[in-house]
């Protein structure tokens, strides 16, 4: 079965229980907001699945046909990994990928999936749900019964043929200072060819955790503790009238 591996980082970062601030694809998600978010990183950490991960997908029957990894923050990219010719996809994220169109034009990260299976409806998806994610991403109810019936949860194909390898970061999901992670993961592929689909701001291969953001992080953090400093002062004050 020829198949097209699409991971996505997010599947190894959970949302912790002070990490759910929204999100959206933006500049201002991708980088600036995480500036601020910088005090929560210790709330933060990888499942430390990434480490094993390829060995796992090997053991699970996966052959690897590719030398070329694409590589993109977005996984709305990944649409442009399908191919005719590709009998399934196999998706590892922690979201499904299936919500209704946007519209008729536009693929966006979270029904990219969606468009390929309806461009070709005898196309099976094998959908790995991050454990952590089970409770809060379910499919949608709008799917028909045909395409429910294209998706396989939790399961792996009999014939894992990977003729095509997607990764994406997910960079407005997932927080900066796993960028380095990130890069560990990608570089441990069974492939030697890595290519970026994005460039510029959202290039996969650059590191947002840079000084600039350890800087304007420490600085908000002070800032945040000097506002909460003086409102404890001013509890107390109030507290003694």
């Amino acid at each position: 079965m020829r198949c097209l591996l699409s991971i996505d980082w997010d599947y190894f970062v959970p949302e912790g229980p002070n990490s759910e601030w929204g999100h959206q694809e933006s500049l201002l998600f991708l980088t600036t907001l995480w500036m601020f978010r910088g005090s929560f990183a210790n709330d933060t950490a990888t499942t430390g699945e990434e480490v094993v991960y390829w060995d796992y997908l090997k053991e699970n029957g996966a052959r690897f046909h590719t030398d070329t990894m694409w590589v993109s923050d977005s996984h709305a990219y990944a649409y442009q990994c399908v191919k005719p010719d590709h009998d399934a996809i196999v998706l590892v994220d922690a979201h499904h990928d299936v919500w209704a169109r946007h519209g008729e034009e536009d693929v966006h990260c979270d029904d990219w999936l969606r468009c390929a299976m309806n461009v070709n409806p005898s196309l099976q998806v094998f959908w790995h749900q991050a454990d952590w994610s089970a409770d809060s991403c379910s499919l949608p109810d709008d799917l028909t019964a045909l395409e429910r019936g294209q998706i396989a949860l939790n399961e792996f194909p009999d014939e894992f043929d990977v003729v095509d390898l997607h990764v994406c970061r997910s960079g407005c999901w997932t927080p900066p200072w796993h960028d380095a992670q990130f890069l560990e993961f990608i570089k441990d592929a069974p492939t030697s060819v890595r290519l970026p689909m994005q460039i510029d701001d959202w290039c996969p291969f650059d590191d947002r955790y840079n000084g600039e953001m350890k800087e304007a992080i420490a600085e908000h953090t002070r800032r945040a503790e000097e506002v909460f400093g003086l409102n404890d002062k001013l509890a107390r004050a109030q507290a003694r009238l």
